[in-house]
């Protein structure tokens, strides 16, 4: 039986889907340069002009898909997260949850007051880059009257691959800032040779999607096999991992705890979401997911199991009462699988990310949360 192509395994997901959400949005990292920041490892260039709800993706100055600039009149939230709240797969800006939650809330409020809600995600990042992510942005150059952080997958799959916990999932940061201090012949020579690449290249994402297959071959391909005492059961952990599961999603949930923390401190409300995940909560499964649950069970032992286990002890950290003479902030935490569980249709296009219709469900679940704050 052939494969389905990628176009049609994600389809369904959506309620406005276009083919250029594959080439125009989810590649836009493989064809534009990342900018190497000193805090928070890889953001990307400024690109597509002014923010516009209708413009398939834009990028401000700040290596955001974001407005530039506040407005001071405005209630002003910011979502902190990583790909699934830049919005991946989102069919436009619009689409994306920052502005599904923004329209929402200016429908719930009314003539009230001007709302924005400003994307503040960036693919790859966790919970530690989340918390400079707020200090050094959100709270320096938008000034939010709440803050929304969504995470989950990145931290529990960094995890997963064998990091520490709190390491960043792009684990080239480390390399890029011996570059940055130190400069590097090697370093100038690749700049100049994507930039000329993608001078002459109009599908310069097809040239990095090709490099990428083979550089991932040839690190299978150095890969020692396991050995072959025992079969592998998918969706068993053994004990040290199950307990390495444990400590880091309770890692994670202490640090959310230390944006808590501190936002409490300037009267900031704050929201801690665990970001939804195929595979965690009750969602019955459309045939595509299926496809996908399947795909990843044969070829990661134990991902679910793990990833679970991170899920399952950062929600049991994020829902740990106020320390005793603390004063009582205002705090909610939310688990966004809840909301996906009497949902049929196909909602997701990867083990994280998801279609407009899943960003739609988010943005509710997250304006439940984030209302009786305000």
């Amino acid at each position: 039986m052939t494969a389905p192509s990628l176009q049609a395994r994600v389809r369904d997901a959506f309620d406005q889907y276009h083919d250029d959400i594959l080439s125009g949005t989810y590649a836009f990292g493989g064809r534009r340069l990342w900018r190497q920041h000193p805090y928070l490892a890889n953001m990307l260039d400024a690109a597509g002009g002014a923010y516009d709800d209708n413009a398939l993706l834009t990028i401000n100055s700040l290596g955001l898909r974001a407005r530039e600039n506040p407005n001071p009149e405005a209630l002003r939230i910011a979502l902190l997260g990583g790909s699934v709240a830049f919005g991946s797969y989102a069919p436009s800006n619009g689409t994306t949850i920052s502005a599904l939650l923004e329209k929402r809330l200016r429908q719930s409020l009314g003539a009230q007051r001007p709302v924005e809600v400003y994307n503040l995600g960036v693919g790859g990042h966790v919970m530690a880059q989340h918390a400079i992510m707020l200090h050094h942005i959100a709270l320096e150059h938008y000034q939010p009257h709440a803050v929304i952080c969504l995470a989950g997958y990145n931290d529990a799959h960094s995890l997963y691959k064998g990091h520490a916990p709190g390491e960043p999932l792009q684990n080239e940061f480390g390399a890029m800032l011996r570059a940055m201090q130190t400069g590097s012949h090697q370093a100038f020579i690749k700049l100049v040779l994507i930039q000329a690449l993608q001078a002459r290249y109009r599908s310069f994402d097809a040239v990095i999607k090709r490099l990428q297959a083979v550089n991932r071959a040839w690190r299978e391909a150095g890969q020692e096999s396991p050995a072959p005492s025992a079969p592998i059961d998918p969706d068993h952990l053994a004990d040290a991992e199950r307990q390495r599961a444990q400590r880091g999603g309770a890692h994670m949930g202490r640090l959310s705890h230390r944006l808590r923390a501190m936002l409490a401190g300037l009267g900031i409300p704050y929201v801690a979401a665990l970001q939804p995940m195929l595979g965690r909560g009750e969602k019955p499964p459309a045939p595509m997911e299926a496809l996908i649950l399947r795909e990843y069970r044969a070829s990661r032992a134990g991902f679910f199991p793990f990833m679970n286990g991170v899920f399952d002890a950062a929600w049991t950290e994020l829902n740990a009462p106020t320390p005793a003479g603390v004063a009582q902030e205002k705090y909610a935490a939310v688990d966004c699988s809840v909301d996906f569980s009497a949902v049929a249709r196909q909602l997701f296009v990867d083990p994280a990310h998801m279609g407009d219709a899943g960003n739609a469900l988010v943005a509710q679940t997250l304006e439940s949360a984030l209302t009786p704050l305000l």
